[in-house]
Order: structure tokens, then sequence, then C-alpha cells
């Protein structure tokens, strides 16, 4: 029973392992515009930005 139990867990470890690095390697085959529409910059990154840089959309 153990046994069956640490099987189930490392399959499950073995999936999720597989679909991260499926994910990344999709990641890493994008070119640098695929990068950034695939990791939006937040709201509150871009507020801090322009204050930082002093943007005023003006």
């Amino acid at each position: 029973m153990i046994e069956r139990a640490r099987e189930a867990t490392r399959a499950r470890e073995k999936a999720i392992f597989q679909q991260q690095a499926q994910k990344s390697a999709e990641f890493r085959s994008m070119g640098i515009l695929g990068r950034m529409a695939a990791s939006p910059l937040s709201a509150n990154a871009i507020a801090q930005a322009r204050a930082q840089w002093g943007i005023t959309g003006e």
C-alpha cells in the first residue's frame, strides 16, 4: 500500500516536471516580443516605472 502511494506520488511529480519543462522550452523558443507578450507588466509596475523615470504621459 505504501509502495503504491509512493509510485502515485512519483508519477504525479514526473507529470508536473514534464509540464514545467515543456512550458520552459516553449518560452525559450519564443522571440523577444513573444516573451514580452507572455509576461505582461502589471499596472503597479508600470506606474512605478513612470514615477521613477518622470514620465507624465503629457
